[in-house]
């Protein structure tokens, strides 16, 4: 077990200060500038930030910004998402400039060999790799978390005996009309690698427990489903910190109100991404850094910097 006492030094960070509304309302705020980092005739890969859509979407119908239209804007020609990320999530995001490579990319895509791409994750309470890979495929007690042991029985184990330290969920997921936001009463795979980069117990308290406990995770995403990582977590009853929809909303309010003073953000970002460059004829290592709440995490829980530096 890993003491409270190992995160002492921790520091809690004081609320900046808000500016007194005026009787007139101001003019809206342009579109942040994105951070590209990776850019060639045929494609970039920008840092999009938490909050901010990728495209338009019929679900969240308010949101006046996009990544899509600002990078557009930015690099002035027109771009076409490879991927998606969630509203929420922050990172590395790819981009065609152009239909051809857009077809070209879409299709390199679907070969994990190919593209391989790494997030990292604060969650609720301490990831036991070792229990879960010899309980989770096995064990009628993890039955609770399938809701259904005769699905736990039906799923293939794609777990690696031979790796210590990463657990693969396999757990298929519903899917989800893009248009409504409804189950369709049909499921696909979705598969997860999950990694502890560290632990730490934090003293204050969050309902019955006079402590709580987190852990840092790296987390490979070998399927793209919609919210696959924070449904799998939430599976996994190891909540993201600041999911509002799939997290344990009593469990963020803790962590703001104690480490982040009421910054809300959720703490999920897609850090690395990894990929071959057909036009350049090269394999690209893309890290995408921190952003600025995951450096005053850093800052907050000392034991957690060595990763996230």
């Amino acid at each position: 077990h890993i003491p409270v006492d190992m995160c002492r030094g921790y520091s809690f960070f004081t609320p900046t200060a808000t500016a007194t509304p005026s009787s007139s309302a101001p003019p809206p705020c342009p579109p942040p500038k994105l951070k590209v980092l990776y850019k060639t005739q045929q494609l970039a890969v920008i840092d999009k930030p938490h909050k901010m859509l990728v495209h338009r979407s019929p679900i969240d119908k308010r949101e006046t910004v996009f990544a899509v239209q600002t990078l557009r804007d930015q690099l002035d020609t027109r771009v076409y998402p490879i991927h998606r990320l969630d509203k929420a999530t922050s990172g590395a995001l790819m981009f065609a400039l152009d239909a051809l490579s857009a077809s070209t990319m879409g299709q390199l895509w679907e070969d994990k060999t190919k593209v391989k791409k790494t997030y990292i994750a604060l969650v609720r309470g301490w990831v036991d790799i070792p229990k879960l890979k010899s309980q989770y495929y096995h064990d009628p007690s993890f039955a609770r978390v399938w809701y259904d042991d005769d699905v736990r029985k039906s799923i293939e184990n794609l777990d690696d005996p031979n790796d210590p330290n990463i657990f693969t969920l396999n757990y298929p997921l519903p899917v989800i009309d893009e248009k409504t936001g409804n189950k369709t009463g049909k499921s696909q795979d979705a598969v997860t690698s999950i990694k502890v980069l560290g632990k730490c117990e934090l003293p204050f308290a969050c309902g019955k427990f006079d402590t709580v406990r987190y852990s840092l995770v790296e987390l490979g995403l070998q399927t793209g489903r919609k919210h696959q990582l924070r449904k799998h977590l939430h599976h996994l009853n190891h909540h993201i910190i600041g999911d509002t929809k799939h997290g344990d909303l009593r469990q963020n309010k803790a962590f703001y109100e104690n480490v982040l003073q009421n910054e809300r953000q959720m703490f999920l970002r897609a850090k690395r991404l990894q990929f071959e460059d057909p036009w350049q004829n090269k394999f690209v290592d893309l890290d995408a850094g921190l952003g600025e709440n995951w450096e005053r995490l850093a800052e907050a829980v000392p034991h957690f910097k060595p990763f996230l530096e």
